[in-house]
């Protein structure tokens, strides 16, 4: 039994890793995990929302240029942005983040190179200029855009002073009416209190009035730069999330980059829920848009998704970004008065620590909780809670320690040395076992060439050998593997996504935790470094095993046989991951030698039967 069972899980651990590498990309992964999108997707939208022209806005650039200014809100080095706006649109058009930057620092160098959260553009493809993430304004079709004949993405909005905070942009419809969109920001605060107002100037009653002005809101559209990918895969999704009027309870709904074109419903306001947040996201950073008052939250009644670029480019995919578009109903106010929607559009880190910072952010806590999803077919039951206490976990030791590296292997020593008494235990009993099975195998081998032409006989006679000799494996022989495999795949999950380990340094070469250890760079498009701790790793695990002798039996000495070239695999298909994932499994292998060691000085060395019956993972 012992033995079938065996043959079954090493295969099937190996498909599972293999999965869990190689399966559907990330933009599968994230339909997957929300079903409430996959209903959506298949409506028809009638009239979708045309998206602004990348031709168009190709063409408009040099003037634009001209309308364009760079602000800068609090101090480099601090929590703070660097935001290009633009008068035409009254737009933002770049963003940059004044307290991160793009690479890990050096001794001694002076930064300039911060964080560029969004983007202008993100290149020139056949000729054309794609840009898109300009958080413009437009009014929808069908509404108010034809009775005023203006584009609110191209007009030249008014600004009385560039270094006013907030900064307040007016653009005049008619002699009643007047459209404001102002942006402050908050010193300590990681947003822009963004309003729109639609003002009634006149001294009688604006003819509209009482009337609801469609208006879309493009969002910000997050960059995901190629270094930031995770195993080759573009992790940047648009995310939104709806809240339950009953109990006030979230439900988040994500969506991977794709190069689907058209606009698709993310999430819709309805009797019993309204619409709590939505953005765009890459690995490390977000941008959310969420009402903070009565008006902006009973005005925004349908969040869409779209990809960009719009051209449908096969060689192009790996810089497609989905970006979310806010759709939103303006009341015409009466003379004097105005209507007024406010929003925060947050612009930073994803990390339950910093969404501590305000009360307001502990909502976006559900972001970091869609991405602590496993992808695909490793979502385990309990993982996505073992993700969550790890970081956690991480995150103590860290703050008594002050290294990450320092704080996975302490980690990686609790976790074994915890189930140092439950191995020892398994393996002094499945030792047994096998050195038991060795002495009856050849009574066994006689049993089944007596019985071999009749299969029932055979299965009366072995139930009958199992009880007069009392062949029972010891229950768990696997146990430790099987608690194991969930700390590694969450810890795998965990490192995914977490932005505290982001260009946080371990020791000697290794200068980021979330990326390869790069010892030196190779310069080849599959290699671009040597990476040196995923061969140090794969090197440790084969010794482990090497240890062990092989088993005389055929069938078990061919699956050990084939055990030992797992740490190639694991090699080859973590080769890029983060090196925080592979400081834990070098830490681990280390401990499985050492411990390895200590039980053989204990138990001695396994004989050939029993080696069979006790797996060494480095895990």
């Amino acid at each position: 039994m012992e033995r079938r069972f065996t043959a079954f899980l090493i295969p099937a651990l190996v498909a599972v890793l293999a999965i869990m590498i190689f399966g559907p990309k990330q933009e599968e992964t994230a339909q997957q995990n929300s079903p409430q999108l996959d209903s959506q997707l298949g409506s028809t939208i009638t009239t979708p929302p045309p998206a602004r022209p990348t031709a168009e806005i190709a063409a408009a650039g040099e003037k634009q240029g001209a309308s364009a200014f760079t602000r800068d809100f609090g101090v480099p080095g601090e929590s703070g942005y660097r935001i290009r706006f633009d008068r035409r649109g009254a737009a933002i058009r770049q963003v940059t983040l004044l307290d991160h930057f793009d690479s890990p620092a050096k001794s001694g160098e002076e930064r300039s190179d911060y964080y560029s959260l969004v983007e202008e553009e993100i290149g020139t493809v056949r000729g054309v200029t794609q840009a898109f993430h300009w958080f413009y304004l437009q009014f929808d079709e069908g509404s108010a855009a034809s009775r005023f004949n203006v584009d609110l993405s191209l007009a030249a909005w008014e600004l009385e002073d560039e270094n006013a905070n907030p900064l307040v942009f007016t653009l005049g419809l008619d002699d009643d009416l007047v459209l404001e969109r102002s942006y402050e920001y908050q010193r300590d605060r990681r947003d822009l209190l963004v309003s729109l107002r639609l003002r009634s100037t006149g001294d009688q009653e604006h003819e509209d009035l009482g009337k609801l002005y469609k208006v879309k809101l493009m969002g910000l559209g997050v960059r995901s730069p190629v270094d930031e990918y995770v195993l080759g895969g573009n992790p940047a999704r648009a995310m939104a999330a709806e809240r339950s009027l009953t109990d006030q309870s979230l439900t988040t709904v994500a969506v991977a980059a794709s190069t689907a074109i058209g606009a698709q419903n993310l999430v819709e306001r309805s009797t019993n829920k309204t619409i709590a947040f939505a953005g765009s996201t890459n690995r490390f950073f977000g941008s959310f848009l969420y009402p903070i008052n009565e008006a902006a939250l009973d005005s925004l009644y349908q969040v869409q998704v779209e990809s960009f670029p719009k051209q449908d480019m096969p060689e192009y995919p790996a810089m497609t970004l989905p970006v979310t578009f806010f759709r939103l109903n303006l009341a015409v106010p009466r003379p004097g008065r105005s209507t007024e929607l406010d929003f925060r559009l947050y612009l930073g880190p994803k990390s339950f620590n910093v969404f501590e910072e305000h009360p307001d952010y502990g909502q976006l806590d559900a972001v970091v909780d869609q991405d602590l999803i496993p992808l695909c077919f490793c979502n385990i039951p309990g993982v996505q809670t073992i993700a969550h206490f790890l970081l956690w976990f991480l995150s103590v030791l860290y703050g008594v320690i002050g290294n990450w590296g320092v704080a996975i292997m302490i980690l990686t020593l609790v976790v074994r040395g915890s189930l140092v008494p439950l191995n020892f235990r398994m393996q002094k009993s499945m030792r047994a076992y096998g050195e038991k099975m060795g002495k009856l195998k050849p009574k066994l081998d006689a049993l089944q060439k007596k019985h071999a032409g009749d299969r029932k006989a055979l299965q009366k006679e072995m139930v009958k050998f199992q009880q007069e000799n009392k062949m029972y494996p010891p229950v768990g022989g696997c146990l430790p593997m099987f608690i194991t495999l969930p700390v590694f795949i969450g810890l795998f999950t965990a490192l995914r996504v977490s932005y505290d380990l982001r260009q946080e340094p371990f020791m000697l070469w290794v200068k980021d935790l979330s990326q390869p250890d790069a010892l030196f760079d190779i310069g080849l498009a599959w290699m671009p470094h040597f990476n040196l701790l995923p061969i140090i790793m794969a090197g440790l695990w084969y010794w482990l095993q090497a240890g062990t002798p092989l088993p005389k039996d055929p069938q078990q000495r061919q699956m050990m046989k084939i055990m030992r070239f797992m740490p190639i695999f694991m090699m080859v298909v973590l080769y890029n991951y983060a090196s925080g994932l592979m400081v834990y499994m070098v830490t681990s292998s280390l401990f499985g030698l050492v411990e390895q060691r200590i039980v053989r000085k204990i138990l001695g060395p396994p004989s050939a039967e029993a080696s069979a019956f006790t797996p060494q993972t480095p895990m």
